[in-house]
């Protein structure tokens, strides 16, 4: 079973997302599982320069192709992309990420060929459409996967400790692109359990239907983290893409401290950055962690500008 997993560019209009050149984690996620069960799984990540080198190939010569979607506002160039595809290709064309999920309905009207959405997170949705077209079983019963007839939520996920680490094939290829930050992506946690107004998170949860916070053990992590770096010692970023990297309480701070430390032991001047709620900034623990690596603190913020703050309804500032 041949499968494509496409991320599509988002310079396509002269606009250069601040990640771009990234790998995709959560596609590596999924070529892992994919390839895990078995099928014959590539990514083709078009904000990565050189991504044409990687062994993607025609269009035509797959059985699925899977669109991964993160942004909404890019909703309409997505569609143009899907149903290009469309006309070059009989594979099953199906789509993934925030935008789908949170626009699932609003994808399937526009894009006619499009078989579906996975909602939410895909490792076993994704895995369950492949054996089922290598079998050419019908899908519309997958658990998590939206059709034009019919959705099933999927709300049991496996342990983020059962899953397989990332196929880090879009790392490598990034990591040979002329000037590339050496970033490598790691996730400690999924999800988010506030409710803030300007975030993507909740309302991808709710439309997923799944757990909306679910963390993995700092062992598995340590375990990756060390493998990550023997095998590309060229990293010297670890960028967590973590909701709530910090969570909401102080075992999480520890739990922060605890991994930092590992990294801070397994290569020396490896920094990290991370991403948390304004009001996880307090001097414990960030000294710590400055001390540990931190370079970096990316913070959700509704606006720095008092009178839009004060045109939201009292319920848009509840954390």
């Amino acid at each position: 079973m041949k499968v494509l997993l496409v991320t599509p560019s988002d310079r396509r209009h002269g606009f250069e997302y601040m990640y771009s050149g990234r790998e995709n984690l959560g596609v590596e996620n999924l070529l892992a599982a994919l390839r895990e069960r078995g099928h014959e799984a590539v990514s083709r990540n078009e904000n990565i320069p050189g991504f044409s080198i990687q062994p993607s190939g025609d269009p035509s010569e797959y059985d699925l192709i899977g669109f991964s979607l993160p942004f909404w506002e890019y909703r309409k160039q997505y569609v143009s992309i899907i149903n290009d595809f469309a006309t070059q290709t009989s594979a099953k064309l199906i789509a993934g990420g925030h935008a789908a999920t949170i626009g699932a309905k609003y994808f399937l009207s526009k894009c006619p060929a499009l078989a579906g959405v996975v909602m939410g997170e895909g490792e076993e949705t994704l895995v369950e459409i492949a054996d089922h077209i290598e079998h050419r079983e019908d899908c519309s019963g997958i658990l998590g996967f939206m059709t034009k007839a019919s959705y099933q939520p999927r709300q049991m996920l496996k342990s983020l400790d059962e899953l397989h680490f990332p196929a880090r094939d879009e790392l490598w290829l990034s990591l040979q692109t002329e000037n590339a930050i050496k970033e490598a992506l790691m996730e400690t946690t999924r999800g988010c359990t506030y409710r803030c107004s300007f975030c993507s998170i909740p309302p991808y949860y709710k439309y997923a239907h799944g757990r909306r916070w679910r963390e993995r053990s700092v062992e598995s992590l340590c375990n990756e983290l060390t493998a990550l770096v023997s095998e590309f010692p060229d990293v010297n970023l670890i960028s967590f893409t973590d909701d709530n990297f910090l969570g909401f309480n102080s075992r999480f701070h520890e739990r922060a401290t605890r991994i930092a430390k590992h990294l801070h032991t397994t290569k020396s001047g490896l920094g990290f950055e991370i991403t948390c709620r304004v009001d996880a900034v307090v001097e414990e623990p960030f000294a710590e962690l400055a001390a540990l690596g931190l370079v970096g603190v990316y913070l959700g913020i509704e606006s720095g500008v008092q009178r839009i703050l004060d045109a939201f309804p009292t319920a848009s500032k509840v954390g």
